[in-house]
C-alpha cells in the first residue's frame, strides 16, 4: 500500500538509509546461495517495463506494447533472467497477494486506491485509442500503457516454468507474509519491492527498483533482446533500522511478526 513520501525520503538520504552490496558476491560466499523475496504485483511491472523498453529499442518499433501480443518473447526474456540468476545462486521467490474480496478490512483500506487505478486505466485506454487513430503520437503520451490482457498470466507461467518458487497468499496483501519469511527462511537475504511499507517491520531490508542493478549489468531496458548474465549485481539495501535513525525515531520492537 505504501507509506506516502517515505520511499522518496530514503532515496533522497541514501548516505543514511542505504547500504550498497554486490548480490553475486554475497551469494557466492554462502553455500546455499541467497533468496530475494519479491512482491509479485510490484515486481511484474519492473519485468514488463524493462522487457517492453528493450524490445521496442531492438525492433525500433515504439508501438509494440500497444499491440500486446509478444508473449513468447516475454517468456524467453524472463526465463533467461531467472536462469542466469539461479546459476549465480540468486533465487527469486515470488509472493502473490490474496484475491480482492478475501479480506474485508483489506477491501475497505484499498477501495479508494483501486478506484483511482480504474480511472487511470480508463485514461490510458483513451490515450491508446488516440494513438491508434493517429490523434496523438507516442511521443505526446509518455505515460504507461495498458497492460496486455494475459501479461500477469504469462509472467507467472514463465516464472514457474523455470523453477521460480511462487507463494500464493490466501488473503489481503502479501507484505506481512514476505516480512515474516525474511525472518524465518534461512537463505532469505532481502526483499525486492517499491513499497516502503517494509520499513515498518523489524530488521527488514528491501531493494527498491531504482537501486536494483545500479550499474545496469543485467542490461534491463537496454537495446538488447535478452538480459545479460552479470559478473556483479550491485544493489542498494534500505534497512528499517537505518530509516528509523534517519527520521530520528527511537527503535521500538514491533509486534507485527
Amino acid at each position: 500500500m505504501g507509506v506516502r513520501n517515505l520511499l522518496g525520503h530514503c532515496l533522497d538520504h541514501k548516505e543514511q538509509c542505504v547500504e550498497f552490496v554486490d548480490l553475486v558476491q554475497v551469494a557466492a560466499s554462502r553455500e546455499e546461495g541467497i533468496e530475494i523475496l519479491c512482491d509479485f504485483y510490484n515486481v511484474q511491472y519492473l519485468l514488463a517495463a524493462s522487457f517492453w523498453k528493450s524490445l521496442s529499442l531492438v525492433s525500433e518499433n515504439p508501438y509494440l506494447q500497444l499491440l500486446g501480443g509478444e508473449y513468447a518473447s516475454l517468456g524467453e526474456y524472463i526465463s533467461k533472467l531467472i536462469d542466469d540468476l539461479h546459476s549465480l545462486k540468486i533465487k527469486l521467490v515470488m509472493f502473490v497477494d490474496g484475491a480482492k474480496g478475501t479480506s474485508l478490512d483489506g477491501f475497505q483500506q484499498k477501495l479508494s486506491t483501486w478506484e483511482s487505478r480504474h480511472f487511470q486505466d480508463l485514461k490510458k485506454m483513451r490515450e491508446s485509442l488516440d494513438i491508434l487513430h493517429q490523434r496523438r503520437s507516442m511521443q505526446q503520451s509518455k505515460g504507461d500503457r495498458l497492460r496486455p490482457v494475459l501479461l500477469e498470466v504469462q509472467i507467472l507461467e514463465s516464472l514457474q516454468h523455470c523453477g521460480c518458487e511462487v507463494v500464493q497468499c490466501t488473503s489481503f496483501e502479501a507484505d506481512f507474509v514476505i516480512a515474516r519469511n525474511l525472518m524465518n527462511r534461512p537463505n532469505a537475504f532481502a526483499i525486492l519491492s517499491n513499497d516502503a511499507d517494509f520499513c515498518v517491520f523489524d530488521n527488514c531490508k528491501f531493494i527498491p527498483f531504482e537501486l536494483f542493478d545500479v550499474n545496469k549489468d543485467l542490461g534491463l531496458g537496454q537495446k538488447q533482446r535478452l538480459p545479460r548474465k552479470p559478473a556483479r549485481l550491485e544493489v542498494g539495501l534500505i534497512s528499517s533500522t537505518k530509516v528509523w535513525t534517519s527520521l530520528g525515531v527511537r527503535y521500538c520492537k514491533s509486534s507485527f511478526l
